[in-house]
């Protein structure tokens, strides 16, 4: 079995070559997690088949002659992806000047 992609991308469809005549291929989304969903393609006797990934990750393509593991990418830069590492920038440079300002603040001199 091999794939036209390398790593397919979500909503853009890719090929699938099988190696042998096959009913169906399985693809199984996050195999081995809790969360796992499977999607069944009907090959009707043919040695390729269309595929658009719904969801990125790691996904198991399997049929007759054999199964393979593949990762699907985002179709694009994530937003809430970017906007939390803004964030946990932010508070880690941030946390860091506060630490050293405090550091090297010249400590006061009390008059007695």
């Amino acid at each position: 079995m091999k794939l036209a992609s390398q790593y397919p991308v979500v909503g853009q469809p890719t090929t699938i070559q099988l190696d042998a005549p096959s009913k169906e291929v399985t693809i199984t989304y996050q195999p081995g997690a809790p969360i796992a969903k499977t999607q069944v393609l009907e090959t009707g006797g043919q040695l390729q088949v269309q595929w658009t990934p719904e969801r990125p990750g790691v996904a198991s393509v399997a049929a007759d002659g054999g199964s393979q593991n593949v990762s699907i990418k985002f179709d694009g830069t994530p937003g809430l992806g970017v906007v939390i590492f803004i964030i946990a920038g932010c508070v880690l440079f941030g946390g860091a000047a506060i630490c050293l300002k405090a550091l090297f603040a010249a400590p006061e001199l009390e008059n007695e």
